[in-house]
């Protein structure tokens, strides 16, 4: 035994520095023949199997695994360094990266089927005319809606002036390249990140109840929470309008074509006036009688405006109430938490910032003020004004008097009959219309009233106490992974390049000698 141990040690000493170079790569170096007179034949310690099934060397990919991980023990300096500096980068993102901070609101839109049948019994609308969470994703994310949002919270301003370190530093490089951003492109970078983040969705049912929820990610937990709130808001605003707006458009086409049936019976009357006159003429002449002047009416268009007018001061009055009522509300939440908590606290930041949200003007209600004064001037333009409806209205009595004292005498003549006949059409015409102008009112004040009880927070939105974006726990976690696969893959590589034998493996796959003894070094 102790004789093959000095040939193998002999062997190694002189077949080494050859077969060394040839390991290493080094092709220039001349390889040393063994002193024995027989040529050292080398075989594979290791027989490959020619079976087709073995498709991976899997002896192989265990030393090279065992290599890759005995470097890191070797090279501890460099894997620490590795190891910590891509930890570092990740702990650095977290502060240089922007965060995203996530609030939500969730409405419960519900049909007052009660008020509705009460008020209205012969009522026949179809089944989703008011359904409370149609076409929320469309109310809210309209374009004008969206602009309406950002001036309202002042979004631009604060998004810029809030920005992250990395961004911040992106805006002073491109100010110094001379690639400033107007206040137009500005606004156009806010409202397209606000369309991405925005993110409005509804669950409803046939009958079209259900949730609508509006959620959004902004990288200030503040502006979040008033973002959301300034959505709810505004969807709830823009909803009131729309279902009042379309009963006051139906009024104000029946008020216009009742001012043209009152014209067709106030000629009627008159026609059949004419013939009685002329009848009584033949009989008994008589002076003729002195033509009265007419008042002036109001013409058809300017009924229609007046209407429109109307509906719009309605839907002010009943938009400002109901943000006087959430004001006081929202008032006297924060007075009662401020008496249990301090200035700093979640709760009391959160309400405060919804006062002071509810506070300032809606852009429904702005917009709607505009358009009526708008509507106004165009009335007056065309004569209408406060004595112009009260002389009409209370004309209005007398002459149906007239007219009925007319149609109650008797008939003398064919031409006679016909013109009554014209006349209780044109009557009959008129009173119906009239009828179908008090139940659309009727509607109207109804849908008012309903529409207190329509939408109810059942999810109020809250300022976010931690980001949702970036996720610490993960983003620290894959900083882990990743320092260790590069501190791994750094010190296998510093193995490699060194040139130099570190694993018993080495030796016996390139000089086809086995290992029969290790000898530690000693200082």
């Amino acid at each position: 035994m102790s004789k093959a141990l000095l040939m193998s040690i002999l062997v190694v000493t002189i077949a080494l520095p050859a077969n060394l170079a040839n390991l290493l790569g080094g092709d220039s170096a001349m390889p040393l023949q063994p002193m024995s007179p027989m040529p050292l034949q080398r075989q594979p310690l290791h027989e490959e199997s020619a079976e087709p099934s073995d498709l991976f060397d899997y002896r192989r990919l265990r030393e090279y695994a065992a290599f890759a991980i005995h470097s890191l023990g070797r090279r501890k300096l460099l894997a620490l360094t590795v190891f910590a500096g891509v930890l570092g980068c990740a702990v650095l993102s977290l502060y240089a990266l922007p965060k995203e901070y996530d609030s939500e609101v969730k409405l419960l839109g519900q049909r007052n089927q009660v008020i509705s049948s009460l008020a209205v019994p012969g009522r026949n609308m179809p089944t989703d005319a008011d359904a409370p969470a149609r076409a929320a994703w469309d109310t809210i994310m309209r374009r004008d809606n969206l602009v309406a949002l950002i001036e309202q919270t002042g979004l631009v301003s604060h998004f810029y002036s809030h920005r992250s370190p990395a961004g911040r530093l992106k805006d002073r490089i491109n100010t110094l390249l001379g690639r400033g951003l107007s206040e137009d492109a500005k606004l156009d970078v806010v409202l397209g990140m606000l369309e991405k983040r925005l993110v409005v969705s509804s669950a409803t049912s046939w009958q079209g109840e259900g949730t609508v929820t509006i959620g959004v990610e902004w990288p200030d937990a503040v502006m979040a929470h008033t973002l959301v709130e300034a959505a709810q808001q505004s969807f709830i605003e823009a909803r009131h309008i729309s279902e009042l707006s379309n009963i006051a458009e139906a009024i104000s086409i029946l008020e216009g074509h009742s001012a043209l049936m009152r014209e067709e019976v106030e000629e009627a009357a008159e026609a059949l006036g004419r013939v009685r006159n002329a009848h009584a003429a033949r009989n008994a002449p008589a002076p003729p009688p002195v033509a009265l002047p007419k008042p002036a009416r109001p013409t058809e268009a300017s009924l229609q405006l007046k209407s429109i007018i109307d509906a719009k001061q309605r839907a002010i009055d009943d938009l400002e109430d109901f943000r006087k009522k959430r004001l006081l509300e929202l008032q006297a939440r924060l007075s009662d938490q401020k008496a249990i908590y301090s200035e700093t606290h979640p709760i009391v930041v959160d309400l405060a910032q919804s006062v002071r949200s509810m506070s300032s003007e809606s852009p429904q209600v702005a917009t709607l003020r505009r358009e009526m004064n708008e509507l106004r001037g165009e009335y007056l333009r065309r004569g209408g004004g406060e004595g112009a409806e009260k002389r009409a209205l209370a004309s209005l009595p007398t002459e149906l008097g007239v007219k009925v004292e007319v149609s109650e005498r008797m008939l003398e003549s064919p031409e006679e009959i016909s013109k009554q006949t014209m006349l209780h059409q044109a009557l009959s015409k008129y009173t119906a219309l009239l009828d179908r102008i008090d139940s659309a009112k009727i509607e109207m004040d109804t849908a008012r009233a309903a529409f207190k009880y329509r939408y109810s927070v059942f999810w109020p939105a809250r300022i976010p106490t931690k980001p949702a974006k970036p996720k610490v726990p993960m983003v620290l976690g894959a900083g882990i992974v990743a320092g260790l696969l590069l501190a791994l893959f750094a010190t296998t590589a510093a193995d490699a390049i060194s040139r130099k034998v570190l694993e018993p493996w080495q030796v016996e796959r390139e000089l086809a000698i086995p290992i029969l003894g290790r000898v530690s070094r000693t200082a």
